[in-house]
């Protein structure tokens, strides 16, 4: 059959052929119309999903804070420790420090030295050597760690107001408050420009920080023309003074200097020394201003007549209380249940370990030393603005430059500014009065 199949297809096209021949005449053209697309929706051409965001590096910075936390000195050494906590947890909630492109965020690392020296060593060699730790704030007992601490490159914030906080030969100490011998200059002028004192006595407990804050009193005195008759040493554990104070008494003073006795004793020794007659001036060139309101309640508020002490510029309930040292306070309160008002000035170590850290781009110990001594640093607490010099009183600029004020307890139960005075004013004062090289 294969061989038919070419010649029937023949002749079926032959058909077709004739057939469309005799067809009737094609239609009249017709006008071509556009041919209307169909609406669509675009189709939705599948997109590559987008690479996630790389996580931030973020580190930890930590700082020992060598402090007493038990024992006599426990008052200083607890709000010591509060105030980097707390100041930290601010620094954090504003983003810590950027260096190098990585985030870091802080850490206080409490100590607890008992206000002991060789507790001091203890803890400091487990600071450095078993956690690792690069920087440290110590309270008081600087002098047994600070060799050890240079020899390792650790930098010091600390808060120490004895011969050995500040030293040109230990680049890597700083001091961040003002130093005693600032404060001495301040109050022993207002002092002579104010009263009429002539005759002094000291009284202070009988430890380094009490040897170096009589020695200070004793050469502001000398540059004024008061005769500092004689200096007692108590018990630095003491709660009764009747006895010592008699001999105080005894040699009729003007004024008595409290320089370097902490606000819980200042407290009693003014109830005591108003309860055997005495009625002259008491004052102290550091602690004792932010607690006022404490000691009055321990003193009684008509023997706190007349106190006048170094506090803080933002002293609560004074001209220079701020929005910032509300919210401070607020927010310690929540957090510990308790305010202490020299917290305040206790974390400002905390603000220049990360403005110095910021400045430097590195966390380098050194690298951190020498931005806060550069002559155009400049950082913020919760005071304002501060910088880092003294370097005409130490030979090394590295104690903190801030305003200084006094205030005086007065007979409507407040305490009152009654002296304030920049570095440009105190510094040429101190200097004059001999208290630069008052160190070891």
């Amino acid at each position: 059959m294969r061989r038919f199949v070419v010649p029937l297809i023949a002749v079926i096209v032959v058909v077709s052929m004739i057939l469309g021949g005799c067809a009737a005449p094609a239609p009249a053209p017709t006008t071509p119309t556009t041919p209307t697309e169909p609406t669509r929706k675009p189709t939705a051409v599948p997109q590559p999903e987008p690479a996630p965001a790389p996580e931030e590096e973020i580190g930890t910075i930590q700082m020992g804070v060598i402090t007493p936390l038990s024992g006599i000195a426990a008052p200083w050494g607890i709000p010591h420790l509060r105030g980097f906590e707390l100041a930290f947890e601010i620094i954090n909630e504003r983003g810590g420090v950027v260096v190098d492109g990585k985030r870091y965020y802080f850490e206080a690392v409490g100590y607890d030295n008992k206000y002991s020296e060789a507790e001091t060593v203890a803890v400091a060699n487990k600071l450095i050597f078993d956690d690792q730790i690069d920087y440290v704030s110590v309270l008081i007992q600087v002098a047994p760690i600070r060799d050890l601490c240079r020899e390792e490159g650790v930098l010091m914030i600390n808060l120490s107001w004895t011969y050995e906080a500040i030293n040109p030969d230990y680049p890597l100490m700083f001091h961040y408050l003002q130093m005693a011998q600032q404060t001495q200059a301040v109050l022993t002028t207002w002092i002579v420009e104010n009263t009429d004192v002539e005759r002094s006595v000291g009284f202070g407990p009988d430890i380094h920080v009490g040897y170096m804050g009589q020695e200070i009193d004793k050469r502001a005195a000398e540059y004024y023309g008061i005769e500092k008759v004689e200096t007692f040493y108590f018990d630095p554990t003491a709660t009764e003074f009747s006895s010592d104070l008699t001999k105080v008494l005894e040699l009729n003073p003007d004024y008595i200097a409290l320089n370097g006795t902490p606000a819980t004793q200042v407290a009693l020794i003014i109830k005591q020394a108003r309860e055997l007659g005495y009625k002259g001036l008491i004052g102290n060139e550091g602690d004792g201003a932010a607690g006022l309101p404490a000691m009055a309640d321990v003193a009684g508020a008509e023997n706190m007549e007349g106190y006048i002490a170094w506090g803080p510029t933002g002293l609560e309930e004074t001209e220079y209380w701020t929005p910032a040292m509300q919210d401070w306070k607020d927010r310690y309160l929540e957090k510990y249940g308790e305010y202490e008002p020299t917290s305040i000035d206790w974390s400002m170590g905390a603000f220049s370990l990360a403005d110095g850290i910021q400045h430097a781009n590195s966390l380098d110990p050194a690298d951190i030393a020498a931005a806060l001594r550069a002559p155009d640093f400049e950082g913020t607490n919760l005071y304002g603005t501060y910088s880092y010099g003294g370097e005409e009183l130490w030979g090394v600029a590295c104690q903190v430059l801030a305003p200084i004020a006094f205030y005086q307890w007065k007979e409507d139960g407040k305490a009152h500014n009654v002296a304030f005075s920049t570095p440009e004013e105190y510094m040429p004062i101190a200097v004059d009065m001999g208290m630069a090289g008052i160190y070891k």
